[in-house]
C-alpha cells in the first residue's frame, strides 16, 4: 500500500507531452529520469512508491545548472528535490499502461520522510539515453552564457564544442555509416601527430547527417546570455554528461591523462618511430626513463587498453566500442580517447569558470 499524500488535487497531470531525454539511474527499470519540453524547460521523474498496479513518481522543475550539478556531484538528489526550481512538486501515479492518476501538487514540506533521498545521495551512475529521441534534433539547445566573453572564447568554446559533438555523434550512430567509409577515415589519420587529429575532427563532422548538424539559432551576450544550437538531442545530452563527469573527477583525470602521456612518450608510441641510433646502447638509458605509475610494468599489448578502460570510466563515455571495431587497433583507440579527452577539458574549463553551462 502507497502513502497517503498532503496536497492539492488536480483534475489532470499537467504534463503530459514532456521528451524523455535519459534515465539518470536506473535499477530494472528507471528510477530517475530526465525529461524536457518543447521550451527546454528540464523536469526530474523521482520513482518513489508503488503498488500491485502503479508506480509513483515524483515530478519537478530543475535548471540546467542544477542539472549539471548534479551530475557532477556537487549536490545531491535530496537537495533537488527538497529545493525544486520553482518550489512545487508534482506527484502521480502511471499504471502499466501509461495512464497518468491521482495527480496531485505538493510542497517539499508535504513529502513523507520514506519520499526523501538519503544525505548521500550523491550521483554515482552512468545516464542510459532514451532511444526514441536518439536522433530527434532539438530546436534552440541553449548553451547558457556568463562573465566576460573575449573574441577568443567566442571562436574557442563553440569550436571545441562541434568538434566534441562530432565525435560523440560518431560513436552514437557509426552503424549507420558503411564499415568501409569509417575504416578509410581510420586509415587517412594515423595519429601520430596534431596534424592527423585536426584534419579528422574535420572529415568526422563531414559523417554528421545534415538534419544533424548544429545550427546557430540565436546568440545573446548578457548576464546571463546564451548561445542557441539546433542539434541532435541524444548528443547534446552526451556532452552535458561528458562535461560534468569531467568536472566530477577532474583532479583524477588530470593525474591519469599526464600518467598516460608520459607512458606513451616513454614508451616512442606519440610519433612515427626515429632513426634508430648508431649505438642502441646510447639510447636505451633515455629511452629507459620512466614515471612510476600504475602502466609501466604492463606490456605494449596491454597498456593502451586498460587506460583506455580507466579513462572512458571516469568520463562516463559510451559507444567506445564502435573505435575498437573499426580502427582494429588499440593504440589509436587511446589516442582517440586523449584527443577527445582534451576537447572536453576545455568545455569543462568554461563551465569551472562559470562562463557556460552546457
Amino acid at each position: 500500500m502507497m502513502e497517503c499524500l498532503k496536497g492539492i488535487t488536480l483534475s489532470e497531470f499537467p504534463f503530459k507531452e514532456l521528451d524523455k531525454v535519459a534515465d539518470l539511474i536506473h535499477f530494472d527499470g528507471p528510477l530517475l529520469s530526465l525529461f524536457k519540453n518543447v521550451k527546454g524547460d528540464q523536469y526530474f521523474f523521482y520513482w518513489c512508491d508503488s503498488n500491485e498496479e502503479m508506480n509513483r513518481w515524483l515530478v519537478y522543475r530543475v535548471t540546467a545548472k542544477e542539472v549539471n550539478a548534479y551530475l557532477s556531484k556537487r549536490i545531491s538528489l535530496r537537495d533537488t528535490l527538497l529545493h525544486p526550481s520553482d518550489g512545487l512538486i508534482f506527484a502521480v501515479d502511471i499504471d502499466d499502461d501509461l495512464n497518468y492518476k491521482n495527480p496531485l501538487l505538493m510542497t517539499p514540506e508535504d513529502l513523507p520522510s520514506s519520499y526523501i533521498p538519503s544525505m548521500n545521495s550523491t550521483y554515482k551512475f552512468s545516464p542510459i539515453i532514451y532511444g526514441e529521441h536518439l536522433d530527434k534534433p532539438i530546436e534552440g539547445y541553449k548553451i547558457q552564457i556568463d562573465g566576460e566573453w573575449s573574441l577568443k572564447d567566442l571562436s574557442e568554446m563553440p569550436t571545441t564544442y562541434a568538434k566534441a559533438y562530432s565525435f560523440l555523434y560518431f560513436l552514437q550512430h557509426a552503424k549507420q555509416f558503411t564499415e568501409k567509409s569509417l575504416k578509410d577515415l581510420f586509415k587517412t589519420y594515423p595519429w601520430r601527430g596534431g596534424y592527423s587529429s585536426i584534419n579528422f575532427y574535420n572529415a568526422l563532422a563531414a559523417f554528421v547527417l545534415p538534419e544533424h548538424q548544429p545550427q546557430i539559432a540565436s546568440i545573446q551576450y548578457a548576464s546571463p546570455g546564451w548561445i542557441e544550437i539546433n542539434l541532435s538531442n541524444s548528443v547534446a545530452f552526451s556532452i552535458k554528461n561528458a562535461v560534468t563527469a569531467f568536472v566530477a573527477s577532474s583532479k583524477d583525470l588530470a593525474l591519469l591523462y599526464k600518467e598516460i602521456y608520459q607512458e606513451l612518450s616513454n614508451r616512442g608510441l606519440l610519433r612515427e618511430p626515429k632513426r634508430a641510433a648508431e649505438n642502441p646502447e646510447e639510447e636505451l638509458p633515455s629511452k629507459r626513463k620512466q614515471l612510476q605509475t600504475q602502466f609501466t610494468e604492463m606490456s605494449e599489448a596491454d597498456f593502451p587498453q586498460k587506460a583506455s578502460d580507466i579513462l572512458v570510466n571516469l568520463m562516463r563515455l559510451e559507444g567506445v566500442q564502435e573505435i575498437e571495431n573499426i580502427a582494429n587497433n588499440q593504440l589509436i583507440k587511446l589516442k582517440m580517447l586523449l584527443s577527445f579527452y582534451r576537447k572536453i577539458a576545455v568545455l569543462a574549463q568554461y563551465q569551472a569558470e562559470g562562463k557556460a553551462e552546457y
